[in-house]
């Protein structure tokens, strides 16, 4: 059922949720306790079969991140990241994918040098994915040929406010 997301009771839990969820990011990116981290922004993407996303960034909010309400069964929901800083395009690295990710289930890095970095991430249903608002990214086209195809997620911002 897709019209979860209209019901406040479960927005509010889905709020509670992220909110905890935003802070133990905050606490493993080692932001300062000086600020407090507000949702400035919070949609759905409902994606039939072919839907897409182009590269982009969500400059000027700080974090942004993804939760992945439902994903088919037949295909995977790929988010793809590009490094835009100009830095990592000059004199590539040769590194090994799996130790460069810390061994992280379902990451992805493409390419064999540290310059250029792309990674692709293939979370499951229920999962967060967080990253810096100014990291470009994109979302590969939805390929499933399942009786119900839709990729459902909900995606917000988060901007850090001085408390």
């Amino acid at each position: 059922n897709l019209e979860w997301h209209l019901n406040e009771e479960i927005q509010e839990l889905f709020l509670e949720t992220l909110t905890q969820a935003v802070s133990l990011v905050t606490v493993e990116f080692g932001l300062s306790r000086e600020f407090k981290p507000v949702c400035d922004s919070l949609w759905t993407i409902i994606g039939e079969v072919g839907a897409n996303l182009d590269l982009h960034h969500h400059s000027p909010s700080h974090l942004s991140g993804v939760y992945y309400v439902r994903i088919p069964d037949d295909t995977n929901s790929i988010l793809e990241f590009v490094d835009p800083r100009i830095q990592t395009q000059v004199t590539p690295w040769p590194l090994d994918a799996e130790s460069y990710l810390g061994g992280k289930q379902g990451a992805k890095r493409t390419g064999l040098c540290l310059g250029n970095i792309t990674m692709q991430v293939t979370p499951l249903p229920g999962e967060f994915v967080f990253f810096p608002s100014w990291l470009q990214h994109r979302v590969l086209p939805n390929q499933s040929n399942a009786e119900d195809p839709r990729r459902v997620v909900l995606s917000f911002n988060i901007t850090f406010e001085r408390t």
